[in-house]
């Protein structure tokens, strides 16, 4: 399989690999459906957060500190939580695309691992941890709110701020499922470990008809994980004090495997482009509110950045 995606890089194709938490892979090839895909049959769909950049700079601490800074002074009664990002990046050599790939996959086993390439996107590498959105068994829908970090190296409670930002997205999900003409059912809140972090998650579901599945993906995208609340207010801000355009960034991808009825889309993070030169960047953000302070924030961003930084800087 690894080959065939090397075939389709040297050709310079469209392709998608991916690997699916319950260790099921598979290559899409090209060209991808990047317009509404008929429910029957496999399929690979980019929906990105906006049109991007062929050419990321690094954040630098002291233009975050600034940025996010500003911010955060600028929250008030119309605006509680913000997701702000910043970007790592760096260079490798283009032939070494496919070894960094397989050993992020490899880290992460329980994720959604994914490798892309359009020529309008370029490549993109991820290991995400959010599910969007599952339809299965003819209308089943399932999601999760993933949303509050810390290091995972204890099993004390999870401060307030940390609880506020998880409980934003909950109530966020379960109001678009209640509008879109379903009944959430919520289980209680546990931690998801990625790496050396854990997050906050809570998982939600619902039984409907299977129809519903795009209207409620639209409502659902994108999620105060990604962007914040109130959504529009938090989007305007995000585009306001960001010094970057995300791309697929914060955006999903959604798929369906051969010979399979579930739907499945992914949020598409803990991720980096890379140009067909070898240039990446990686980006990483955290939820902001009114009480956050810059230095955890940027602690929290690095730490989000370090796993797929480390393989690409070959350090692991």
């Amino acid at each position: 399989m690894w080959r065939r995606v090397g075939a389709h890089i040297a050709a310079g194709e469209s392709f998608a690999i991916v690997r699916r938490p319950d260790g099921a892979a598979h290559i899409f090839d090209a060209p991808l459906d990047t317009d509404a895909p008929t429910p029957e049959g496999p399929y690979f769909r980019i929906s990105p957060w906006d049109e991007g950049s062929r050419h990321y700079l690094p954040t630098s601490r002291e233009d975050y500190a600034a940025r996010l800074g500003a911010l955060i002074r600028s929250f008030g009664p119309n605006l509680r939580k913000v997701v702000f990002s910043r970007t790592t990046c760096g260079r490798i050599a283009p032939d070494t695309i496919v070894e960094k790939a397989r050993k992020y996959f490899v880290r992460f086993p329980e994720a959604l691992c994914f490798l892309y390439y359009t020529p309008a996107t370029g490549f993109w590498l991820g290991a995400s941890p959010e599910l969007l959105l599952k339809s299965e068994n003819g209308g089943r829908f399932s999601t999760m709110a993933l949303a509050g970090t810390r290091l995972a190296d204890g099993d004390g409670p999870w401060d307030k701020k940390n609880s506020e930002e998880h409980a934003y997205v909950v109530d966020f999900i379960e109001t678009a499922f209640r509008d879109a003409g379903l009944i959430p059912e919520t289980d209680d809140r546990a931690t998801l470990r990625f790496g050396r972090i854990e997050h906050l998650c809570t998982r939600i579901s619902a039984k409907g008809d299977d129809s519903a599945f795009r209207n409620l993906l639209e409502r659902l995208d994108p999620t105060p994980a990604l962007c914040g609340t109130p959504r529009d207010a938090a989007r305007e801000a995000i585009s306001r004090f960001e010094a970057h355009k995300r791309g697929c960034y914060g955006g999903y991808i959604e798929f369906r495997m051969p010979r399979s009825e579930t739907r499945e889309a992914y949020v598409n993070l803990r991720c980096a482009r890379i140009d067909r030169d070898g240039h990446w960047c990686v980006f990483s953000g955290g939820g902001i509110i009114e009480s956050s302070v810059v230095d955890d924030e940027w602690l929290e961003s690095e730490r989000k950045a370090e796993a797929l930084v480390s393989i690409l800087e070959d350090r692991q």
